[in-house]
């Protein structure tokens, strides 16, 4: 069987398993969907949408989670909504509202948020002085779980940190050589 007929066997075969009654299966199938369709057609993308309003809680969570970061692409206000709508019941360590917070950074046209860069700026600009950051560890929580959402855009998160440490070349250096943002940079790099 040539690979692009068995690309298209498991394409079947996955969207079928957004039917099936167990929702264990239906969850598989929406997280597998990434994986097969890079740019999907609006019609996947309306089965997907249906999903998120699905009646188990591990389905609708599987569905939000495509939209909202495997197929970012496909973003549009009422998607948008639609995700962040659904991301309340997420738990998340304690912080329910993280993840929420973290996806609607991730899919705003407008970018993450200056506030977000100057508070891990501020963090970074305390951890080079040996200074408690005990009341801006919050930033560095929130960019770390964006990472986890969207490795890719560590360069970006690393240069608008940066633009925040301008006129301290210290904490500047410090981002740059011993934070675990670069590192985390330089991993996805590698």
């Amino acid at each position: 069987m040539a690979a692009e007929e068995r690309g298209r066997a498991d394409f079947v075969r996955v969207v079928a398993m957004l039917d099936d009654p167990d929702p264990i299966v239906r969850a598989g199938g929406v997280m597998e969907l990434p994986e097969l369709v890079a740019d999907p057609p609006s019609d996947l993308v309306a089965r997907v949408v249906l999903l998120s309003d699905d009646a188990d809680d591990e389905v609708r969570d599987a569905a939000c989670f495509v939209l909202g970061t495997q197929w970012d692409q496909r973003d549009s206000p009422a998607l948008r909504k639609l995700v962040l709508g659904h991301l309340e019941g997420w738990a998340d360590d304690g912080a329910p509202d993280a993840l929420a917070e973290a996806v609607r950074r991730l899919t705003d046209p407008a970018g993450p948020g200056d506030d977000l860069f100057a508070g891990v700026a501020e963090l970074h600009r305390r951890r080079s002085r040996d200074e408690d950051e005990s009341d801006v560890i919050g930033w560095w929580r929130l960019m770390d779980r964006m990472l986890d959402l969207a490795p890719h855009r560590g360069h970006e998160f690393l240069d608008g940190t940066d633009r925040h440490l301008e006129g301290d070349p210290a904490a500047g250096r410090w981002l740059r050589e011993q934070s675990a943002l670069a590192s985390l940079v330089a991993a996805t790099e590698a």
